[in-house]
């Protein structure tokens, strides 16, 4: 036994959860004090599924092992190892630790968390120094909506946008900055898939395999052009699925009738008698498939609309009101900020044309 080694690990300082260290990166360690001061070590193991001879010559020479001794260090998955020391903790002490307490009692260092504030801000002053924002929030939202409602026109138009900003810094290698971007882009979509009906366990595989398959690439160009087509296949997903998802016959013809009638001041009555049904039950139904009101829906389409139509067309916004039957411009200025978060004048200069 490495005497040293062994008379450092005891010098670790006390923690009031299980002390977790490692070698290498790879190798881990646990330590757990009793009541009475004794302290238990659990380990080496290491955390990659397969048998590196690097570490096991690590152990040999750092802990000066016999020469020509067989040593193979154990697998464990970190998480199954963390979870057993959680087990043994217990056993042991009677006290209960959750896995993120000792994530963040062993992961993070006071100095660290000082380092990471300190980083923020200094990009938060460069970007106010250089006048140079991020991109657009709007923009990622309204790919994540394109995506979640499975409309492939509109995720093309969002991939297509031209707008005034950088993406953020996530890496200093410009390979491993395209793969985080292209990792983040790839979660988000995934969870806009499941908003849209996905199941989790697919669109979960799926965001697995594109990451795994970007991790391989080394070039920037190729690994932004599969960062987009993750966009589209997820988004290829929700909409085969919105074809095949059966919906109640009243809800997709009200869906139809607003849709065709868009440029009209809708009324909930009006539908019901196009559809020969009475207006209370349409509404109550309405309601209970889609989560919203009819009048809330007839709103929400037509502020869409009204956004496409101020980024890619030259209609004036007092037009686009009438276009779409407001009583007033102020009324369809008041009700698209509402949705949109901004005036659709804000929002025109917001975004250049196609």
């Amino acid at each position: 036994m490495d005497q040293v080694f062994l008379q450092t690990t005891l010098n670790r300082k006390t923690k009031a959860f299980p002390d977790i260290f490692c070698e290498n990166d790879y190798i881990y360690y646990g330590l757990i004090t009793l009541e009475n001061k004794e302290k238990i070590l659990i380990g080496p193991v290491q955390i990659v599924n397969k048998q590196h001879n690097d570490l096991a010559e690590f152990m040999i020479c750092t802990h000066q092992l016999r020469d020509g001794q067989a040593y193979k260090l154990p697998y464990c998955d970190l998480h199954i190892f963390l979870q057993g020391i959680i087990l043994l903790n217990h056993l042991l002490t009677g006290r209960e630790v959750y896995l993120y307490e000792l994530y963040a009692c062993n992961g993070i260092t006071e100095e660290e968390i000082y380092s990471t504030k300190n980083e923020i801000s200094n990009i938060v002053f460069y970007h106010r120094e250089v006048e140079i924002p991020h991109n657009p929030y709007d923009h990622e939202a309204r790919k994540l909506e394109s995506i979640q409602n499975g409309n492939l026109d509109l995720l093309i138009k969002c991939q297509k946008e031209i707008w005034i900003g950088q993406l953020g810094k996530v890496a200093y290698h410009p390979v491993r900055q395209a793969k985080n971007i292209a990792i983040i882009v790839i979660v988000l979509a995934s969870r806009a898939a499941i908003q849209g009906g996905l199941s989790p366990e697919l669109s979960f595989s799926m965001a697995d395999g594109y990451i795994l398959t970007i991790e391989k690439m080394t070039s920037v160009l190729q690994i932004q052009a599969t960062m987009n087509q993750s966009e589209i296949e997820f988004t290829h997903a929700v909409r085969k699925l919105n074809k095949t998802r059966k919906k109640h016959i009243l809800v997709e013809k009200t869906r139809d009738y607003i849709f065709k009638h868009l440029h009209h001041a809708i009324r909930v009555h009006e539908i019901g008698e196009a559809l020969s049904v009475n207006k209370d039950y349409l509404s109550t139904v309405f309601s209970r498939e889609e989560g919203i009101t009819i009048q809330q829906y007839i709103l929400r389409e037509k502020v869409k609309y009204s956004e496409e139509l101020l980024k890619y067309s030259d209609y004036k916004i007092y037009e686009i009101s009438n276009y779409l039957s407001f009583s007033s411009q102020s009324h369809f200025s008041l009700s698209f900020k509402k949705i949109a978060g901004m005036t659709p004048k804000q929002y025109r200069n917001n975004y250049a044309k196609i």
